[in-house]
C-alpha cells in the first residue's frame, strides 16, 4: 500500500512538472491543505471529532472586480453504539461557498455523505457526495464595454438556481492521503447570460500528500501536490510543503505553477480552536494591477473525549 502511495505521489509530480500555466474559474484556496473537505467531500474528518471551519479570502486586493470568496464547512462522524470505527463509518456535514469576481457571483449550499472503510491495515478507502444547489448571479451593470450593444453580453440582471452534486473518492492511511474529486458534474447552462452552448464546466482535482514523522513524534514534514484540470482552460498544479510541530504550530510554503508562491502558518489556539493566515505573492503578469492576496480560517475541532487532545500528531495529515 505504501508502494502506491508513493507511485500516486511521484505520478503527480511528473504531470504537474510537466504543466505549464493554470486558469482560475470556481473559487480557489491557498490553504486547502488545512481544509481537504472543501474540496473533496470524501476527504475524512477525525471520526472522534466534530470540525467546523469559516474561511475568508482576499484575492488581488486593490484590483477592481477581484475574486472574493468566502465558506462555511461542518463535518462529523455519524455516531456508532460501539465507537469502533476502525473497520468503517460514515459521517456527514454540510458545506456554503460564496464567490464573487466582477460582475458575476456565485452562492453553493452543499449537504454531504461519506463512508469510509478499511482495507488493510490501517489504510481507509472513502467515497463521498456533494449534493445541493448553487445560485449564480450576474450584472450586466458591472460590465464595461466599448459598446452599448455588445451582442456578447444576452442577459440584463438575471439570477439562477441550479442543482448541483460533486462526488469524490479518497484513499489514505497515517502517513499518506491520495483524492479524485469532481466539481460542476452536471454541467448546467449559462446560455440565458453569455449565448450559445455556454456552460458550467466541469472541475477535475487530483491531490496527494505524504507525512514523514520524526523519531520523538514531536514534529512531521508533510509534501504534496493538487492537479486543477477543466475543459478549455489550461490544468493548474499547486506544490505544498508543511511543517507541522506537536499538531500545535504549522508553518507552509505553496507555488502554484507560473501564477505564485504562498506562505502560511496555522497555530492551536487553546484546546479547540485554530487560526490560519495565508499571503500569495502574485509572479504572473497580473502583478501589474495588484500583488497582494490574503486568506485566513478559523478551524473549530470538538472532541467528544480528551483523547487526541494536546498530544503528538498520530494520525493522518488528512484530518488537518
Amino acid at each position: 500500500m505504501q508502494r502506491l502511495f508513493g507511485f500516486l505521489f511521484i505520478f503527480s509530480i511528473s504531470i504537474g512538472l510537466s504543466i505549464q500555466a493554470n486558469a482560475q474559474q470556481l473559487a480557489q484556496y491557498t490553504m486547502y491543505t488545512f481544509n481537504h473537505f472543501g474540496i473533496n467531500p470524501a476527504a475524512p474528518g477525525d471520526p472522534k471529532c466534530m470540525a467546523a471551519k469559516i474561511g475568508y479570502r482576499n484575492q488581488w486586493v486593490g484590483f477592481e472586480g477581484n475574486p472574493v470568496s468566502e465558506f462555511l464547512s461542518i463535518q462529523a462522524a455519524i455516531p456508532r453504539r460501539n465507537r469502533n470505527f476502525r473497520k468503517g463509518y460514515s459521517s456527514t456535514g454540510l458545506y456554503l461557498e460564496n464567490d464573487q469576481t466582477g460582475p458575476t457571483r456565485y452562492t453553493g449550499f452543499y449537504l454531504n455523505y461519506a463512508y469510509h472503510r478499511t482495507m488493510v491495515k490501517e489504510t481507509y478507502l472513502s467515497v463521498g457526495l456533494f449534493a445541493g444547489t448553487m445560485m449564480y448571479n450576474y450584472d450586466k451593470n458591472a460590465v464595461i464595454t466599448a459598446s452599448q450593444t455588445d451582442n456578447a453580453i444576452t442577459a440584463s440582471k438575471t439570477k439562477f438556481i441550479f442543482p448541483d452534486i460533486n462526488p469524490g473518492i479518497w484513499i489514505h492511511n497515517d502517513n499518506a492521503y491520495a483524492g479524485l474529486s469532481i466539481k460542476n458534474v452536471i454541467g448546467n447552462s449559462l446560455t440565458k447570460v453569455y449565448g450559445i452552448n455556454s456552460k458550467l464546466t466541469r472541475h477535475f482535482y487530483l491531490n496527494a500528500g505524504y507525512r514523514w514523522l520524526s523519531q520523538d513524534k514531536s514534529f512531521s514534514l508533510i509534501p504534496s501536490i493538487m492537479l486543477k484540470y477543466s475543459p478549455y482552460s489550461a490544468p493548474g498544479v499547486d506544490f505544498n510543503f508543511l511543517y507541522d510541530y506537536y499538531d500545535k504550530f504549522d508553518l507552509g510554503v505553496s507555488y502554484r505553477l507560473i501564477d505564485g508562491a504562498s506562505a502560511m502558518f496555522r497555530i492551536k489556539m487553546g484546546k479547540f480552536i485554530y487560526l490560519s493566515y495565508a499571503y500569495d505573492y502574485n509572479t504572473s503578469k497580473i502583478k501589474i494591477a495588484s500583488n497582494n492576496t490574503h486568506e485566513v480560517m478559523l478551524h473549530f475541532k470538538l472532541c467528544k473525549s480528551k483523547e487526541g487532545i494536546d498530544k503528538p500528531r498520530e494520525i493522518c495529515p488528512a484530518y488537518q
